[in-house]
């Protein structure tokens, strides 16, 4: 862009150094660590490092593709919530809408329709929508047939998508809107904060349920889709299981697809 580029307002940094700031921060970092712990309770097998757990699940959701496995798409889902969160804690502090903006700014500017740049606002808050909203729609795919056991989390999502969007509007009103304080806390705490939380116990309620600790140790390996229990101590590959002696078919189950995640090394 030229002499433009000498007019950026923005600098790689730490765009939000406040207590709140980083209290966010550290938020969505401790909310992507449960999602991934409760990505491994549910992907069921022996340990092994997240990187090959997250690359078989991508295996056998291609494979099965487009139409994954419920236990899959349950682990699919854990993975995606991290990565959102993870992106979301990152751009807390470097603050790369406001980077968006400003290259935006000075392409109308040196382009010569900044007095015409309203229409491409709205396109540009329109696209923001749309993304938002596939966003939410993928997760709820995700997690169809499943929606009860994990409606607190795309419940969280969709508080944080909402918060997202109105931050990307920039519009006077809406920045004076989510200001607001309400005893003494501002809403955009209120929104963010609230909507990592939901996601945050959800994941925790899922470990839980696996019995499986929060923070440290094997997750263990779940009890795949049923939500049930299951023991935080990983199964042993040479432990006999009582349901691995009896055919699925027989049975009138379908395979245990995602527990062959541990097998695709």
């Amino acid at each position: 862009m030229g002499a433009g580029m000498r007019e950026l307002q923005w600098s790689a940094g730490i765009g939000d150094p406040t207590f709140m700031g980083w209290l966010t921060v550290v938020a969505y970092f401790a909310a992507t660590w449960l999602c991934l712990r409760a990505f491994m309770v549910e992907k069921a097998g022996p340990p092994r490092p997240y990187r090959h757990a997250i690359a078989a699940l991508w295996r056998v959701v291609r494979r099965h593709w487009p139409r994954p496995p419920a236990p899959a798409r349950r682990a699919g889902l854990w993975v995606l919530l991290a990565a959102i969160l993870a992106v979301l804690g990152v751009n807390k502090q470097l603050d790369l809408q406001s980077l968006i903006t400003e290259l935006g700014r000075i392409a109308a500017i040196e382009g010569g329709w900044y007095e015409q740049r309203r229409p491409i606002q709205v396109g540009f808050i329109g696209a923001v929508l749309v993304a938002g909203a596939g966003l939410v729609v993928a997760l709820g795919w995700l997690a169809r047939g499943h929606l009860r056991d994990f409606r607190l989390a795309l419940g969280g999502m969709v508080v944080l998508v909402t918060f997202v969007v109105l931050r990307a509007t920039s519009f006077h009103h809406i920045d004076i809107l989510i200001g607001t304080r309400v005893a003494g806390l501002e809403l955009n705490w209120v929104l963010e904060l609230g909507g990592i939380s939901l996601v945050a116990v959800a994941a925790g309620r899922r470990l839980r349920q696996a019995g499986a600790p929060l923070w440290r140790g094997w997750p263990g390996s779940g009890s795949g889709s049923g939500g049930s229990g299951g023991s935080s101590r990983p199964t042993a590959p040479s432990e006999p299981r009582a349901a691995a002696s009896a055919s699925p078919a027989a049975a009138g189950e379908e395979p245990p697809v995602v527990g062959k995640i541990t097998q695709l090394g």
